[in-house]
């Protein structure tokens, strides 16, 4: 059993050297590899990542692919599918994991054997000339950065999910989900765009089909900020992201009895009509201010990020349309039926 540690790269020439040197600190007692994405990058990441590899000297093998569909759910795909091991870790290229993660990792799998994904905590940092704002601290989650859980055991359903930063995947997992007939319905980040939701796309689709989920937290990486990341607007920017791919996971929310953000149990034909009305009387409580949602008069101003959250659905809604909106409700249905692929089921 061995781990195959996977980074999705944009234009990552400046952030990979370091992300390496951390990898190959990791001290581990078996075989394992190291695969480079290269999601459509304009810089010489592929470059500079094969050389300082190479300068490093590490006893991993180092594998260079590329993936031309624009976004990281494609890219992550694109990764497992090249990994020749057991057990994978996605790895962004500002995640500075510390150097027992990939054995530990590989700890947790082999007591656990019905988790098909394991994630821990990770601290902020922050390069040269990055300062953390005041308001930084209480919305860091955002970021995924914080502890995701209290103490070592599977993750509750009420939280439901782990970040993708550092996340531990079981490959036998994935290939049942991917055997299912899966296929993402959100390509998360593209480019420069903050789109996201793939994390919890994946970790609902295999809660679907009976995988568990564990928190670990002697996982400890060092997620690492620059000072374009740390602008109101920026943060602003994140969180619109994140709420137009709660649009999008509605369908899963569903699926796993979540009704918050669903009204009503049942897939109807007014589904796209009661989402939709719900999100504009939302935000035409907010009174003549929804119509400036992005002129704040401080920074952490809730009202403004309630109204971001709030015409990001909206915005995401109209974007589907009903057509698609309702096909999607159909997809996770057929293709993630609950337990059939169960990981401790006779069959398997």
């Amino acid at each position: 059993m061995s781990v195959s540690l996977i980074i999705c790269c944009y234009n990552s020439a400046g952030r990979l050297p370091d992300t390496l040197a951390h990898l190959a600190r990791q001290v581990v007692e078996v075989p394992w590899e190291v695969i480079i994405v290269d999601n459509n990058c304009t810089d010489n990441t592929v470059e500079i990542g094969q050389q300082t590899w190479t300068n490093l000297g590490s006893p991993a093998n180092l594998q260079m692919v590329q993936e031309e569909q624009s976004g990281l759910s494609y890219a992550r795909r694109r990764g497992l599918d090249m990994a020749q091991y057991d057990y994978a870790i996605f790895c962004d290229d500002d995640n500075w994991l510390s150097p027992d993660y990939v054995q530990k990792v590989q700890e947790v799998f082999d007591a656990h054997p019905d988790v098909a994904l394991v994630g821990g905590d990770a601290e902020p940092g922050f390069e040269p000339g990055a300062e953390p704002p005041s308001w930084f601290g209480p919305f860091q989650g955002y970021y995924a950065i914080g502890q995701q859980g209290e103490s070592a055991g599977y993750v509750p359903d009420e939280r439901g999910y782990l970040w993708g930063a550092g996340l531990g995947l079981r490959i036998s997992a994935l290939r049942k989900l991917y055997e299912s007939g899966f296929t993402s319905l959100l390509s998360d980040r593209q480019g420069s765009q903050l789109s996201s939701g793939g994390d919890g796309e994946l970790c609902f689709a295999l809660r679907l089909l009976g995988w568990r989920l564990w928190y670990e937290p002697e996982l400890q990486l060092t997620h690492v900020m620059s000072a374009s990341r740390l602008t109101w607007n920026y943060y602003l920017r994140l969180l619109w992201g994140h709420s137009v791919s709660q649009v999008g996971l509605v369908p899963y929310y569903q699926a796993l009895g979540k009704q918050h953000f669903f009204p009503g149990p049942e897939i109807s034909r007014l589904a796209w009509w009661r989402h939709l009305l719900s999100r504009t009387r939302q935000l035409l409580r907010f009174g003549p201010r929804w119509l400036r949602p992005w002129r704040a008069d401080t920074p952490a101003d809730q009202t403004q990020m309630n109204m971001i959250k709030d015409w990001a659905r909206c915005y995401q809604l109209w974007a589907f349309g009903y057509n698609t909106y309702q096909r999607r409700f159909q997809v996770v249905q057929q293709t993630l039926k609950p337990n059939t692929h169960s990981p401790l089921s006779p069959q398997q």
